[in-house]
């Protein structure tokens, strides 16, 4: 029997690493654990296999538990799984290994079956039998679009018209994407520094969790106390600046009282802003929580921060492998994946400070991942006076106007897989608090 070369190697291993992240690419790849060649990467795809049949989650942790081997091999499989994924190429190795490795089975079987006399008849049957199980062996079992369609109606037939696939945000996105933050998807918050990112990530978080969801919330800039003093400045109305120093009047300090409905939200917001900036430890983190609390979306603000355990990469391989991982995960675990994002530097020198789709660092990758992208805008940050028609008209008949007009964030839908892109709509952030509300322009235009 002839050796099987490195490629083949590699390929078993780089499958079983991608399918430990996705298990989705089990289906994908179509193979039998009797294909591999390696027996650590049989067991393991056998044990993988089994995990799925039973509707459960396959990953370094089970699947060792499953197959008996150790988990930090498998660790090892994932962490050191390249930015390229190329499921359907790998499989297809294993695959012609794996005729190349029976038919000289075959042949070798006939040789030793001729030299034993057996009748031609019988050896014909053998080679026979064979041959359809190496034909059965490279099945593939998909599902056709009838059947994926009907399952789809029978499921939206009986789920109740208020419980929408989307997550609410409170900020009017739903006006144009349907529901609102879609789930199985990655949403991308980006915008130069002074335009309410971290502001905007929160009154998200605090709109889902309001709406009876889990989130967690991956803070990498803030502390996990910073984030609660944002949160009491929204529900007090105390300038969030001066909690955070303590500098408070001794009415102030009697009023951190928070309402019973803002506890109640709050509880469905897990901090994890201790956690390792790792995007593979995130994931983790967030499959143990969906397992507990059916975790709805993961935000992480913000993704310039998380590192990488690849140190060869550059940034923007580094920033590849983390939105198609933050892809991979948000379809496998149906949840939505809010990623905030910086921008490159020369947004900040150019005359027209409004978002660009290709303003995001890493934008060719965020771009493919993300079938949300929202740029953020606060107009008054560059511009004092207004510089269209429609804020002129804002100050002009507005009783305060030239405050409004401070208060304004625009936010911009550059890519919109589920709704309309290239729209803008506008919210209203209130000083100190950093609580936002829609705001209409209409009535002032």
């Amino acid at each position: 029997m002839a050796l099987v070369n490195s490629s083949v190697q590699a390929a078993e291993e780089n499958l079983v690493a991608a399918t430990l992240v996705d298990n989705a690419c089990f289906d994908e790849a179509a193979l039998k654990y009797m294909q591999f060649y390696d027996a650590r990467m049989q067991v393991t795809w056998k044990a993988i296999g089994k995990l799925i049949q039973a509707g459960r989650t396959a990953d370094e942790i089970s699947a060792a538990d499953e197959a008996g081997v150790n988990p930090t091999e498998l660790t090892r499989l994932t962490t050191q799984l390249g930015s390229r994924i190329d499921i359907v190429g790998w499989a297809e190795i294993i695959r012609n290994a794996h005729t190349e490795r029976s038919v000289a089975t075959i042949a070798s079987d006939y040789a030793k079956w001729s030299q034993a006399g057996m009748s031609g008849a019988d050896m014909l049957d053998k080679v026979r039998a064979k041959l359809e199980e190496l034909e059965a062996s490279h099945e593939r079992k998909f599902e056709t679009l009838a059947a994926v369609a009907a399952s789809e109606c029978k499921i939206i037939r009986e789920t109740p018209p208020d419980e929408l696939r989307g997550l609410p945000t409170g900020l009017g996105i739903e006006r144009v994407v349907p529901g609102g933050i879609p789930r199985g998807k990655v949403t991308t918050l980006f915008s130069e520094s002074g335009n309410f990112k971290t502001t905007t990530k929160n009154n998200i978080v605090l709109a889902i969790a309001s709406a009876g969801y889990s989130v967690l919330d991956v803070s990498l800039e803030d502390a996990d106390e910073l984030t609660a003093h944002r949160f009491i400045a929204g529900c007090t109305g105390i300038n969030y600046g001066r909690i955070s120093a303590y500098d408070l009047t001794e009415t102030e300090r009697n009023q951190l009282v928070l309402p019973a409905r803002a506890i109640k939200a709050a509880e469905n917001v897990i901090l994890a802003g201790e956690i390792p900036p790792n995007i593979d430890e995130i994931i983790r983190t967030a499959r143990y929580y969906k397992s507990r609390c059916d975790l709805a979306a993961v935000v992480i603000d913000y993704v310039q921060l998380l590192e990488s355990r690849n140190y060869r990469l550059s940034e923007r391989e580094v920033l590849n492998d983390i939105m198609r991982k933050c892809q991979l995960a948000a379809k496998r675990d149906n949840m939505a994946y809010i990623v905030v994002s910086q921008v490159k530097q020369d947004v900040d020198t150019r005359t027209n400070h409004e978002p660009r789709i290709t303003d995001m660092l890493g934008s060719s990758a965020m771009r493919t991942a993300s079938k949300l992208a929202i740029g953020l805008y606060k107009p008054s940050l560059y511009h004092k006076v207004p510089q269209n028609d429609a804020y002129r008209k804002l100050v002009a008949n507005h009783p305060d106007g030239q405050k409004v007009y401070e208060s304004i964030l625009e936010l911009h839908f550059l890519k919109n897989v589920l709704g309309e892109p290239k729209t803008v709509i506008h919210c209203s952030v209130h000083p100190g608090t950093g609580n936002i509300t829609p705001f209409s322009m209409d009535s002032y235009l």
